[in-house]
């Protein structure tokens, strides 16, 4: 063999081990960190276009999935043997990896550290982010039904909130202590004084009572509507007082007093 082809030969094994080795290093990023490889999988469709439209599309899949080497090669022979239609159950989601980015202080995704809602659900129930945040495949959102699951007994009698999502009144993500998932009257207000003209605004925002929480009065997983216990709870010697017991008061307290009146004391059609 002369010189030339020697030469020849050696270079064409160069190439080709540089080209293996440079396909190699392609399939190894295309199969690790590229979401196009999850998607070549036909029944992937749902689950890739839920994550390309979500919040965690810039995320790669083996960022949040991570899998061992046993856990890969199992889903190489099911695929390769099996026949599929929707996409099984195939990785376990650790809650470290959720709290990666989600307690990192990093601003670009919402951090949980200081919120109420999970300084009672993680830090002190130590529920698994999963159980409220994967009601479906790559929606994140917690249902109202999931919070359910838990809070099986809880029930809204409040009129026209039976449709509510907890979080409508709770602020799970606010900053605070346990304390701040409680409902507050800015909450409240920010749904009852819609469609108020500027003067009736004026005149809620100036009531003694609406100077309250409004939950100390409305009870939306209790009675609903405010009760008697509830004025009586604030004003235990009312019924005894001269004027109630002059006018034979026992009725509904709401009766005379209209407790959004700007003037709670005045009874209803007594002169200003």
């Amino acid at each position: 063999m002369t010189i030339f082809r020697r030469r020849l030969v050696l270079l064409s094994l160069i190439a080709f081990f540089a080209a293996f080795v440079s396909f190699g290093a392609w399939m190894y990023h295309y199969t690790e960190s590229d979401p196009k490889f999850c998607r070549s999988c036909h029944i992937m469709e749902d689950a890739w276009t839920l994550w390309a439209t979500g919040p965690h599309k810039d995320v790669t899949c083996h960022s949040c999935h991570v899998q061992n080497l046993q856990d890969r090669a199992t889903i190489v022979w099911e695929w390769a043997v099996g026949h599929h239609e929707k996409v099984a159950p195939h990785t376990h989601l650790d809650t470290k990896i959720c709290l990666t980015c989600h307690s990192s202080q990093n601003g670009h995704w919402k951090q949980i550290a200081g919120t109420p809602g999970h300084q009672i659900h993680v830090s002190r129930v130590r529920l698994d982010c999963l159980q409220c945040h994967y009601p479906s495949l790559h929606r994140f959102r917690a249902d109202a039904k999931d919070c359910k699951r838990c809070h099986s007994k809880i029930r809204i009698n409040a009129e026209g909130m039976e449709d509510f999502h907890c979080l409508s009144c709770h602020p799970f993500l606010t900053q605070g202590d346990e304390r701040a998932i409680r409902p507050t009257r800015e909450i409240c207000l920010s749904c009852h004084l819609k469609g108020k003209t500027a003067d009736e605004t004026q005149a809620l925002s100036e009531n003694e009572t609406l100077a309250m929480d409004c939950t100390q009065c409305h009870k939306p997983h209790g009675s609903g509507k405010p009760t008697n216990a509830e004025c009586l709870s604030c004003h235990p010697d009312a019924l005894t007082e001269p004027v109630h017991v002059e006018s034979s008061a026992t009725s509904n307290c709401k009766d005379c007093h209209d407790s959004h009146h700007p003037s709670l004391r005045i009874p209803k059609g007594a002169p200003q």
